[in-house]
């Protein structure tokens, strides 16, 4: 593993707290990402092991600016009650 387009074990991917991390880092700065998804997550490998990535963020949006009333994302990851 690690080489560019490999896979990983499930051993390596197991959640270390990573995306939390990464998800709370845009809470406190105040963006929504609106489209997490596994298409939107990517393992960056270093010396260390691998480092998680949260990527696209074209439907992101400033909390601070407006209340996020519009529901956006792709279909297949919505919760149930946005769709409501």
């Amino acid at each position: 593993t690690g080489e560019k387009n490999s896979t990983f074990t499930e051993e390596e991917t197991k959640d270390n707290g990573q995306l939390f991390k990464a998800a709370n880092h845009c809470y406190t700065n105040n963006v929504a990402h609106r489209d997490i998804k596994p298409e939107n997550i990517i393992f960056k490998v270093n010396q260390f092991g691998y480092q998680v990535k949260l990527i696209d963020f074209g439907l992101s949006m400033s909390k601070s600016k407006q209340y996020l009333s519009s529901a956006v994302g792709t279909p297949y990851y919505i919760a149930p009650e946005v769709i409501k």
